[in-house]
């Protein structure tokens, strides 16, 4: 009995899961900076930039291959194509980029848009 007069207690207590924040302007722009430096030599726009071409090539138009047109991209997603590399991605260790890192380039492309 105690036990469960504990746990109605807590759950009583906790608080109310509220809804996601809009990203602060400033991690946007550590995200846009961060993204131009790590991300878009690879995954830039235009001729010459290998991630973006590989991208085209797999999803053929049913989804964008430039990683700064996509909505889907969360901080895990992110982190996990990061972390582990994919086809000729390599992988990047936390001492190249940090969750914190990669946590403001999933804000900066989740940003809103026009």
């Amino acid at each position: 009995m105690k036990r469960l007069i504990l746990i109605a207690g807590l759950v009583a207590t906790a608080p109310a899961q509220a809804a996601p924040a809009k990203p602060a302007p400033q991690l946007v722009a550590d995200g846009l900076r961060l993204y131009t430096y790590h991300c878009a030599p690879c995954h830039g726009e235009g001729p010459g930039h290998p991630g973006t071409a590989a991208l085209q090539r797999k999803y053929d138009g049913q989804m964008p291959a430039l990683l700064a047109d996509r909505r889907d991209l969360d901080g895990d997603m992110l982190r996990y194509f990061i972390r582990n590399g994919v086809n000729a991605m390599p992988y990047f260790r936390k001492t190249e980029i940090s969750d914190a890192q990669i946590a403001a380039i999933a804000a900066y492309l989740a940003r809103p848009r026009k």
